[in-house]
């Protein structure tokens, strides 16, 4: 026996209908085992459903992580490009000793060599510009004597034993000449033995001046000055006509 569904009376196992409430009991239980079977499935839907949204929400989480792993990777990698570009191009600025441990700063330091070959050969030039320049404004107004001796003990005064000697007076200096006259003391003292040549003038090149000269008794001769040292050596030598007494080979200060 079994109870009917509608109005619980109590109905033979096997009928389909109850007499009590006129209900069908084969239709109901259709329609109960088609309710169940429709919840299995909707709850077969909803698992796959969200099944799927987390595999989505897995999927976008992962390739989410990686894109940032890859933009801090980048960053990283710029910044350590930046760090390692910044210490080289201090060092290359600093010395040429630290920088030789990479073929490009290798290629540098030649670089930087060749700069200072540059510079050493310029400085070099400019002491040559200098020493030259130096020396062609070495000549200067005024008396150059006897190296060794006073004016006074070349001209015998203040009683001296060692006297006599050559005074040259520069008396006017232009760009390229020199005018100045030479006066040749005796070491006897007597003013009647002293030779002179006066308005004489010479061509400057570099540190040298040579000239042409007539003395006091009409004898000619020729000469060259040179600057040495602070000094002048002073050369004459007579010519084969009429040649000067005024032989000269000297140095004065």
């Amino acid at each position: 026996m079994k109870k009917c569904k509608y109005c619980g009376k109590e109905i033979h196992e096997n009928s389909s209908f109850c007499p009590y409430c006129m209900q069908n009991q084969i239709e109901k239980q259709s329609e109960t085992i088609y309710e169940k079977s429709s919840k299995k499935w909707l709850y077969i839907v909803l698992i796959i459903v969200t099944g799927i949204i987390a595999v989505i929400a897995v999927l976008y989480f992962v390739l989410n992580g990686e894109n940032k792993k890859s933009d801090i990777s980048t960053e990283s990698t710029e910044a350590t490009s930046t760090t390692s570009t910044e210490p080289i191009l201090t060092t290359v600025t600093a010395s040429i000793t630290d920088i030789e441990q990479t073929t490009t700063t290798t290629e540098t330091t030649v670089s930087t060599t060749e700069l200072v070959i540059t510079a050493t050969s310029t400085e070099t030039t400019t002491v040559s510009v200098t020493e030259t320049m130096s020396q062609e404004i070495s000549f200067e107004l005024g008396d150059y004597i006897t190296e060794g001796k006073s004016s006074s003990q070349v001209m015998g005064y203040g009683g001296y034993e060692d006297i006599g000697g050559t005074i040259l007076t520069i008396e006017d200096i232009t760009d390229n000449t020199l005018n100045f006259s030479i006066v040749v003391y005796s070491e006897s003292g007597y003013a009647s033995d002293t030779l002179s040549a006066r308005d004489i003038t010479a061509e400057i090149v570099g540190n040298t001046a040579e000239f042409q000269f007539d003395d006091m008794l009409s004898g000619k001769g020729t000469g060259k000055l040179t600057f040495e040292n602070g000094k002048i050596h002073i050369e004459t030598w007579g010519d084969t006509s009429n040649p000067t007494s005024i032989n000269l080979n000297e140095y004065l200060t």
